[in-house]
């Protein structure tokens, strides 16, 4: 999930999610998105130090693609946010007439390659992006997860 309208966490709010992440046994992560007011690395580490300072266990999705939206180089979004990232979308965009648009792992903007060997190989990814249609969808997923399974 985004930031959303997040304007703080009190000790209210911090007891309930405490319940809620408790109950449900889930690790929470927030996702930056492709704004700078609610994905920007300032903003979401501003976050996740209020979230430990509440004593609570919230981790980042860290979006390969969205800081590209946001004029930020997702290399140095790495930096200065991979102690806190507990997950990886793996996506990539490309520059098109009408803007930027999703792209393939290795077709984009972003060098997938030298990005993903900032995080630790025990983050948990995902791959987010078009991939084709029906069984093409299945080879292509499976020839992506083991190009970057080999880097």
């Amino acid at each position: 999930m985004t930031l959303g309208e997040f304007q703080g966490i009190t000790a209210e709010l911090a007891e309930k999610l405490r319940e809620l992440l408790t109950a449900f046994s889930v690790h929470l992560t927030i996702e930056n998105d492709q704004t700078a007011e609610k994905g920007s690395p300032a903003v979401l580490m501003a976050f996740i130090a209020e979230a430990r300072k509440a004593s609570l266990d919230i981790g980042l999705t860290f979006d390969t693609g969205n800081f590209v939206y946001i004029d930020t180089d997702p290399f140095v979004a790495a930096k200065e946010m991979s102690e806190a990232v507990t997950y990886i979308h793996i996506k990539n965009v490309a520059n098109a007439a009408d803007g930027i648009v999703l792209s393939g792992l290795e077709s984009g903007l972003v060098d997938m390659r030298r990005l993903l060997s900032l995080f630790p190989d025990s983050v948990p990814a995902s791959i987010e992006y078009p991939c084709g249609v029906g069984e093409e969808v299945t080879e292509t997923i499976i020839a992506d997860y083991r190009k970057i399974r080999s880097w």
